[in-house]
């Protein structure tokens, strides 16, 4: 299942089937999540070199699926820094 991530925030398990799809298929099989991720890493404040490349069409795949995967690391560490669950778990 291709995940919906139209929202401005999405889950760790969202990006966790994307990435998997990715591997699958192909970054180009993916285009509305990826730009999804994109607008969501750009304002999480994440490298924007990455996120240019990450939403650029034109970009060698492998460079934007290498893009996706350090912005999703990203997204992910915000995810659980901004969890209070983890703050419990780490306490």
């Amino acid at each position: 299942m291709i995940p919906v991530l139209h929202a401005p925030s999405f889950s760790q398990l969202d990006l966790d089937e994307l990435a998997h799809g990715i591997a699958r298929c192909g970054i180009t099989s993916f285009e509305p999540a990826v730009q999804a991720v994109a607008a969501a890493a750009e304002r999480a404040g994440a490298c924007s070199v990455l996120v240019t490349l990450l939403a650029d069409q034109d970009s060698p795949r492998v460079a934007r699926e290498r893009a996706f995967g350090r912005l999703a690391s990203v997204l992910v560490r915000r995810l659980r820094d901004a969890s209070p669950a983890t703050h419990r778990l780490c306490a």
